[in-house]
């Protein structure tokens, strides 16, 4: 086999390999994303209404956001929110 080919080969697998990790990290990432957002919403519900306000947020926003399922990113939710607004 040529180095040409070797160099060829050797570059496949590597983009395979990334390509293969880089999908069994999905889950991981997702559910790094939801635990910070869980996170941001426990700080966000510390907040006076006040404080909301300046944000551009009312309690409601973080009381419906709270309502979300495990699997949900709440901090959706509160981006949704704002954007109505």
């Amino acid at each position: 086999m040529s180095d040409h080919c070797e160099d060829k080969a050797h570059t496949s697998l590597v983009e395979t390999l990334a390509d293969s990790m880089a999908v069994a990290a999905a889950p991981i990432h997702a559910i790094a994303r939801i635990i910070r957002g869980r996170r941001q919403l426990t700080k966000l519900d510390g907040l006076d209404d006040y404080l909301l306000s300046d944000i551009g947020l009312e309690r409601a926003d973080v009381e419906r956001a709270k309502l979300t399922g495990w699997p949900d990113d709440p901090m959706r939710v509160i981006e949704r929110s704002r954007g109505a607004r």
